[in-house]
């Protein structure tokens, strides 16, 4: 695994996950 696939993995995103969760300054836009 390279270093982009481990961060992208690592942090909220469509690259992370196929449904991101909502990041501490995303639950402001987004409730859920």
């Amino acid at each position: 695994m390279t270093t982009i696939e481990s961060a992208a993995r690592a942090a909220p995103g469509p690259r992370a996950d196929p449904a991101p969760r909502a990041a501490p300054g995303d639950l402001a836009e987004q409730p859920t």
